[in-house]
């Protein structure tokens, strides 16, 4: 998933949709790494969520705004109450309301400014992973 993420914060938003963020999606064997204990939420439905929100950001850099909303529409029926489901509302209530990709990020940025250390405890995986940037969730 970071190599998806790498391609989205590149731009190259075509390349991390088809491939890599769907491959995360749809493939359960992948591990997860935290013990339950150091988790503010269990950690595939969080990702799982986050991956959908990410994929329907990335339809709409392509073009492709309603299966972004369909993406986006997923992760909060199927994640809502968890902290990357509840991210996909804002965006999605914002976005339905405004119909303006950017209004629907600075509810994005509000929720991530409120949740921030939530935010920051979930993707704190390591020295050897990417920090959690506050400002790359949703850069539209």
């Amino acid at each position: 998933m970071t190599e998806a993420d790498a391609l989205f914060n590149a731009g190259k938003y075509g390349e991390a949709l088809p491939p890599i963020y769907q491959q995360a999606l749809g493939d359960p064997s992948l591990q997860t790494w935290k013990e339950q204990a150091d988790m503010v939420a269990p950690e595939r439905p969080e990702l799982y969520a986050y991956v959908l929100f990410r994929m329907g950001l990335s339809s709409f850099a392509t073009g492709a705004g309603a299966q972004g909303l369909a993406y986006a529409q997923q992760a909060v029926d199927h994640y809502g109450g968890n902290l990357h489901g509840d991210l996909a509302g804002a965006f999605l209530a914002s976005y339905q309301s405004s119909n303006d990709l950017s209004v629907a990020c600075a509810a994005v940025d509000a929720f991530v400014a409120d949740n921030l250390n939530l935010l920051q405890a979930f993707w704190e995986y390591g020295y050897s992973n990417p920090t959690f940037n506050p400002d790359a969730v949703c850069p539209f």
